[in-house]
């Protein structure tokens, strides 16, 4: 039995380390699905869309938002 700090530190970062031993071949790894160019448009995979893509959508969405709330308050005056 450890009797100092220091004893009793090290028993229990032993202890620790045995019951955290982590092996990183335990996580099965796969690669990611094949993207297809947007000329082929008849496969059945999935198109991956870029960040250029989403940003652009998500201002159309915005932009129609603010417009909608704009016709709104025309219609109030």
């Amino acid at each position: 039995m450890p009797y100092n700090r220091k004893q009793r530190r090290a028993a229990a970062a032993a202890a620790a380390e045995n019951e955290n031993s982590f092996v990183d071949s335990s996580i099965p790894l796969s690669r990611p699905p094949e993207f297809t160019n947007k000329s082929n448009k008849n496969s059945n995979t999935r198109q991956a869309k870029t960040l250029l893509e989403i940003a652009a959508e998500r201002q159309q969405e915005l932009n129609q938002h603010i417009n909608n709330e704009g016709k709104k308050k025309k219609k109030k005056n």
